[in-house]
């Protein structure tokens, strides 16, 4: 099974809204972490693989759903929450081809957001369920 989080990344950085919002040229999306030697700009998102275990229906586990968690950091909360808005928009309800995987559903499970008066940074959230069709 290809791995979900590039493929993600890669689907997003395509679309005109999240350029808008991350950046047009390096597009300020991350897998898991951001690479120490990046000196990133806000607002900027990560996403994170959640998967704790499967998921069970009547008939069994279900293993192609995974869950994503996709945290937007900013210094504004109005670009911490555009930028959910944002990845929101582009995958709530997905149905559809994902680099090399078929979406077979997207529903946002989850938001919230805080700030962190450390950092001084606001962050927003979104869990994400999403179910591949092979």
């Amino acid at each position: 099974m290809a791995e979900l989080l590039p493929i993600m990344r890669t689907y997003l950085i395509g679309k005109t809204g999240i350029k808008a919002v991350f950046g047009s040229t390096l597009v300020r999306l991350y897998v898991d972490r951001i690479d120490p030697r990046i000196t990133t700009a806000y607002p900027f998102a990560i996403l994170r693989d959640i998967n704790g275990g499967p998921d069970y229906a009547h008939d069994g586990a279900m293993p192609d759903t995974n869950f994503v968690q996709v945290d937007v950091y900013s210094d504004a909360q109005s670009t911490a929450d555009s930028g959910r808005a944002a990845i929101e928009a582009e995958l709530s309800a997905y149905k559809g081809a994902m680099g090399a995987i078929t979406v077979g559903s997207s529903f946002i499970s989850n938001k919230r957001g805080d700030f962190d008066p450390d950092s001084r940074t606001f962050r927003r959230s979104l869990d994400i369920e999403i179910g591949q069709n092979g």
